[in-house]
């Protein structure tokens, strides 16, 4: 499924002054701050990575709706209707919970190995030994 590119590029306008990486996924797109996801459109909708514990304040919220992926509710993830980040001021509004939280995580490594990869398993894989 195709995501709306002008949605996008208000996203990125909103997140300029962050070291924010952006990265296809799951049909849509998402952005990065220290290898940790902060937001990505979903279909039509904003999706924000945001604590557990205020989610269902976040849930409370108009225009917001629980993220259901394979059927099961996910806890700490929130989408926000179009409707709801139709100007800059409420995109970023939104966009400051998700990037707050997203501060408070430990960065992520860049390459991380396969589940279940052992280091003997990943050398091989790449012809050295």
């Amino acid at each position: 499924m195709a995501y709306d590119e002008h949605f996008a590029v208000r996203i990125r306008s909103a997140l300029r002054e962050r070291s924010i990486v952006e990265k296809k996924m799951f049909g849509g797109v998402g952005f990065m701050l220290s290898g940790n996801m902060v937001c990505g459109i979903h279909k039509d909708d904003l999706m924000l990575h945001v604590s557990k514990a205020d989610t269902s304040k976040l849930l409370a919220q108009r225009g917001a709706k629980p993220f259901v992926m394979g059927g099961r509710t996910a806890n700490g993830w929130v989408l926000v209707a179009p409707e709801e980040v139709d100007t800059q001021a409420a995109l970023s509004k939104w966009l400051a919970v998700a990037l707050a939280y997203a501060e408070t995580l430990p960065a992520k490594s860049k390459a991380r190995p396969a589940k279940g990869a052992t280091l003997e398993k990943r050398v091989k894989r790449s012809g050295s030994r």
